[in-house]
């Protein structure tokens, strides 16, 4: 059987299974809101998404390493200048 539950962050998908022997277990899958502008920076675009789908660890640490310019060093696959730091640090605080 299969429910979503709008209790947890993200919203999750959750499939009831049951092992050989019979005992119940649950397979949770988030479900994230993906309705954000296209023509978002990488960056941009990860600030939206983590604050649509109210990840706030995810934001506090990338509001940290924005402040603390240590982006570049941090942030997996992140190749890209920083010019708009302001911005992206008034994103994450809206």
């Amino acid at each position: 059987m299969e429910n979503i539950d709008f209790e947890t962050n993200p919203i999750c998908k959750i499939e009831e299974k049951k092992f050989d022997w019979g005992e119940p277990y649950n397979i949770y899958t988030p479900i994230f809101k993906t309705n954000i502008e296209h023509n978002l920076s990488l960056l941009e675009f990860s600030i939206e998404l983590f604050g649509k789908n109210n990840l706030k660890k995810q934001l506090t640490l990338l509001h940290n390493k924005l402040t603390n310019h240590e982006e570049l060093s941090s942030v997996e696959n992140l190749n890209e200048e920083i010019f708009n730091r302001e911005h992206l640090i008034d994103l994450i605080n809206t």
